[in-house]
């Protein structure tokens, strides 16, 4: 999603709920087979509309933001630096700052819902405008890095005493744009590689996350289980993250074939959903 975007598009809305559908079918199968779930109506539109089950927020999230971003872009394209430092100040003082002082705020959803998302897209679209007039991004790479330890440290001191670890804690906050500015500043170019690897995020995030899959893979399949308060923990954690991605590339591959000799064929002859409607 580019800042300067104003058109609504509904056909990646649609793709993402058949994919949605399409991993909560498949992981339901899982689930039947190693009886962890029966078989029922129910039980089949919650893995079609995992929505409806409090299930899948990050997609749920994802395509609000869709939705709402062209009418985001064409405001925030449309006013000065001033009134985007007022905008942000506001956003990131009610929805960040009031909740990090465990006050009663006005959204008590941890920064997993919409709100927060819009927050982070405000800082990521502030930052991408105004890069050249922002002095904190004349600071070293190393110097930032300095900024991401403090805040790691300052979460860890605060977890004695609170619960630190929302995605809307100010801290947590922080620091994920400061990790976002370090990506930025990394020149990688056109490389294969990555793009491969970009292209099965998403595919890997419904296998991780599933309801059944996830639990079936890591208890059953990499026996997540015996590693606890083992020697071996960490380095069976990186194991398994890299077993979740390779398995994430074949889904995406067989997702992809599946869906191009069926679904996509027909969404695609259907011109008024991939019709882009300007705001």
């Amino acid at each position: 999603m580019g800042i300067q975007k104003t058109q609504l598009n509904l056909r990646k809305v649609v793709d993402l709920l058949i994919i949605t559908a399409f991993y909560g079918i498949v992981g339901l199968f899982i689930g039947l087979g190693i009886g962890r779930v029966s078989f029922s109506i129910k039980n089949v539109l919650f893995a079609i509309f995992p929505f409806f089950h409090g299930l899948r927020w990050f997609v749920e999230t994802y395509i609000i933001l869709i939705l709402i971003a062209p009418f985001i872009n064409k405001c925030i394209n449309n006013i000065d630096k001033k009134s985007f430092d007022i905008l942000l100040l506001i956003q990131i003082g009610i929805f960040s700052l009031w909740y990090s002082f465990g006050l009663s705020s006005p959204v008590l959803d941890d920064g997993y819902g919409i709100i927060n998302f819009i927050t982070l897209y405000l800082i990521g679209a502030y930052i991408s405008l105004f890069k050249d007039q922002i002095r904190f991004l004349k600071n070293s790479t190393i110097t930032i890095f300095v900024y991401i330890v403090l805040c790691l440290v300052g979460i860890f001191i605060l977890s004695f005493f609170i619960n630190p670890f929302g995605y809307a804690f100010i801290l947590v906050l922080i620091q994920s744009v400061l990790i976002f500015i370090c990506f930025m500043r990394l020149k990688l170019g056109c490389n294969s590689y990555i793009n491969i690897i970009s292209s099965t995020v998403f595919d890997v995030y419904f296998i991780h996350s599933d309801i059944y899959t996830s639990k079936f893979l890591i208890f059953k399949i990499f026996k997540g289980s015996s590693m606890f308060n083992s020697f071996w923990m960490i380095p069976h954690l990186f194991i398994v993250i890299v077993m979740f991605f390779i398995l994430g590339f074949f889904a995406f591959s067989i997702r992809k074939k599946l869906f191009s000799l069926s679904i996509d064929r027909f969404l695609d002859s259907r011109i008024k959903l991939n019709r882009k409607i300007n705001i």
